[in-house]
């Protein structure tokens, strides 16, 4: 805590002044410029009358759940890898079996769930990630001000146009460490209330045994599904109880502008190395974390200007 507090302290007199509009009035730990990007892009973009509305006004949206077979096929892949570890959570290797299921599960399974998406803005999107991670009980005492697995409240720090999808495979009840959430309304609420400026300066441990009030768990079967907005959404995950544990797979979707993207499998077939990359999160950042005023301004622009023509054409 005192290394948070120190941090603050040596900021520059305008990120101060940052962090106390973004705390105190707007209620957000996004950047503030996302958080303006999300506003204006939200605002001109959203197709009001899609079947999947509801993503970009509360933050998410919970799918059907997904057909057993396809998820037993991923499972009966992954109990066959060597799970041994000491550390809290683990990701699973994907192998060239895994990957023709990711594609089975994607074009035949959610093909109408990804054509409703895409009707959301009325733009193409990718998928920039594909991760299968398994969390297990770790004790977060003395660990309050050190984020694990994300089990801290935040909001990730990109723009609205990456798209997370959650699925589970196995059962997850309170004990197995659920995703948990607050609807966008709520999420600002709760920033404000707590002044909660960043994932790392809520004691959670002040509520244990009691709910917050208006937090969402997702508590579902395997092949039980959510639709989220990360960059608005305040959420995190919750650590099962000791002996238990959570699978779940996780697919990043990032909304495009370049025309030579025209299919989601797009990044995973121009890139040999995809599925040996440490960090995958490289692809989204190329999407949706752009840094700085000028490539925000861009990006926006570029989105503009596809809707512009497509208008007109």
């Amino acid at each position: 805590m005192a290394n948070v507090l120190k941090t603050i302290k040596n900021l520059k007199p305008e990120e101060k002044i940052n962090i106390f509009f973004r705390r105190n009035i707007f209620g957000t730990q996004n950047l503030f410029r996302y958080f303006l990007f999300n506003k204006i892009f939200k605002l001109l973009f959203t197709n009001r009358g899609c079947s999947f509305k509801n993503l970009p006004k509360e933050g998410f949206i919970r799918l059907n759940r997904i057909n057993e077979k396809v998820i037993n096929k991923i499972n009966n892949e992954i109990k066959n890898q060597n799970i041994e570890s000491k550390n809290a959570s683990i990701n699973f290797k994907v192998d060239d079996k895994l990957n023709k299921i990711f594609r089975e599960l994607i074009n035949e399974n959610l093909k109408n769930d990804l054509n409703n998406l895409r009707q959301v803005y009325n733009f193409n999107f990718v998928i920039s990630n594909i991760e299968i991670k398994r969390n297990f009980f770790f004790e977060k005492k003395n660990l309050e001000f050190k984020n694990v697995y994300s089990e801290n409240y935040h909001e990730d720090k990109y723009i609205c146009t990456q798209i997370k999808q959650f699925i589970y495979l196995s059962n997850v009840e309170k004990d197995n460490g659920p995703f948990s959430f607050f609807k966008i309304k709520d999420s600002r609420k709760f920033v404000k209330e707590n002044k909660l400026e960043n994932r790392f300066n809520f004691k959670i441990q002040q509520f244990k045994g009691n709910n917050i009030s208006n937090e969402f768990f997702f508590l579902g079967k395997p092949g039980d599904t959510l639709l989220v907005d990360t960059s608005e959404l305040l959420h995190r995950a919750n650590i099962p109880s000791r002996g238990n544990y959570r699978d779940m797979l996780t697919i990043t979707y990032n909304l495009t502008h370049d025309k030579k993207y025209n299919d989601v499998w797009s990044i995973v077939d121009n890139n040999v190395n995809f599925w040996k990359e440490k960090d995958q999160l490289n692809y989204s950042k190329k999407f949706s974390k752009p840094a700085g005023y000028y490539y925000l301004v861009l990006v926006f622009l570029k989105f503009l200007f596809l809707k512009i023509n497509f208008i007109k054409y």
